[in-house]
């Protein structure tokens, strides 16, 4: 998708603004997919805004509760919110998932 991966390009570049207004039209499009939740919530945390990292990656769960890489980066978000048990759990179930073999 064309907007998905601009608005890769625009974060690589540190543009986070032309990122998440692209992402955002992606999402709008294509309101299923998994991946564009993840990647709009890896926009937030590097714009420091993990609650609402958080609720773009409980949204990619949501969408396929067996994604192992939205548990693992759910755990990062945790972590940076000091919520360290639940980032904990997180890592467990993306390993369980196969992300770390």
């Amino acid at each position: 998708m064309t907007y998905s991966c601009r608005s890769e390009v625009f974060s690589y570049q540190g543009n986070y603004n032309n990122a998440l207004s692209d992402i955002n039209k992606a999402i709008e499009l294509k309101s299923d997919m998994e991946d564009l939740y993840i990647e709009r919530a890896s926009i937030y945390c590097k714009l420091g805004d993990y609650s609402k990292a958080l609720i773009d990656i409980n949204k990619s769960i949501e969408l396929n509760p067996d994604y192992a890489m939205a548990y693992n980066n759910r755990s990062y978000i945790y972590s940076q919110l000091g919520d360290y048990f639940k980032a904990n759990q997180d890592f467990i179930k993306a390993k369980e998932l196969g992300f770390y073999k």
